[in-house]
């Protein structure tokens, strides 16, 4: 019997636990979903919540901290029409914001993700990522075979007009020069840590729609 008891209270403690989580949970969403909602809505989303057992969760568009702050927005689990509409308005709200909050380093991240597999001068990333943000043509002023994985790296953001040689070319908005990094003793360093960069594709989704938008 005493087993019997000792298993019984176990599992009442576990349960226990279980249900302080959950409401924490809840509460933690409840305040995450009170900055998309009038104080009507929120009060009435209280209500329903005690009232119907209405459940919320965080939706995720799996991008890095590159591109956000945060990837999860709150939305309501219901299939009633006003509901449906409040979860539309709170994730067009959280992409409006994301898109604000992007457009402030969008220079950085793009430069970021640009020939990953390369050593190229920061300058000169950034520079390509102004090109590419404001679609002006780019004229790589270099001979390198490097040109033609950098020019398949921007493709992969915008499909620009662009095209390299040693001599400048007319008809190009922007001439860069190749720059390379001097990374003095870290050289081998950065090389084997070059083989290690993961690229996020939903990142490059995101900055392809972000791009499409200008």
């Amino acid at each position: 019997m005493n087993v019997i008891k000792t298993k019984i209270m176990k599992v009442c403690i576990i349960a226990q636990f279980v249900r302080v989580n959950v409401m924490r949970h809840k509460k933690f969403l409840l305040k995450k979903i009170r900055n998309y909602l009038s104080l009507t809505e929120f009060i009435k989303l209280k209500y329903d919540i005690f009232m119907e057992d209405l459940n919320l969760e965080f939706k995720s568009n799996n991008v890095s901290f590159l591109i956000a702050e945060s990837n999860l927005w709150p939305q309501i689990k219901s299939n009633s029409d006003y509901y449906k509409k409040i979860n539309k308005r709170i994730e067009e709200d959280y992409n409006s914001e994301l898109i604000l909050d992007f457009s402030n380093r969008a220079k950085f991240v793009i430069s970021e993700y640009l020939a990953t597999d390369l050593i190229i001068s920061r300058k000169t990333k950034e520079k390509i990522a102004e090109s590419i943000l404001k679609n002006k043509s780019i004229y790589l002023l270099t001979s390198s075979k490097k040109a033609e994985k950098i020019i398949k790296s921007i493709h992969s953001f915008r499909k620009i007009k662009i095209d390299y040689g040693n001599s400048k070319k007319k008809g190009f908005d922007t001439y860069i020069k190749l720059e390379k990094e001097d990374l003095g003793k870290y050289k081998e360093e950065a090389k084997n840590n070059i083989a290690k960069v993961r690229v996020n594709q939903d990142d490059i989704k995101f900055i392809k729609k972000y791009l499409s938008r200008f």
